[in-house]
């Protein structure tokens, strides 16, 4: 199996996506924001609800200027044909920074 990443919107100062880790084995996403530095605020929404014994049990793990990296355990039952996580990203606007 392989983990989806779909863009939902990748924009200057922001970057939305969605995450699909169809196999309890698919453990890493790597969304790529193209914002070239590291986003200021990124915050990790649980999308799928999964019963407590299969929760996948996703972390942001790395924010740098390519990636936002989540991981999540393997736990039987944690892969999911469904949309797992929503990323969104940030940086500054220049006019408020």
């Amino acid at each position: 199996m392989a983990v989806t990443i779909a863009n939902v919107l990748a924009g200057t100062n922001t970057f939305i996506c969605t995450v699909i880790a169809s196999a309890d084995g698919d453990t890493t996403a790597t969304c790529p924001h193209g914002m070239a530095v590291a986003p200021k605020e990124v915050n990790a929404t649980l999308v799928l609800s999964q019963a407590l014994a299969a929760s996948s049990g996703w972390a942001i793990t790395t924010i740098d200027g390519t990636n936002v990296v989540g991981t999540k355990l393997a736990t039987a039952g944690s892969g999911s044909a469904s949309i797992q996580l929503r990323i969104t990203a940030k940086t500054p606007h220049s006019i408020g920074a």
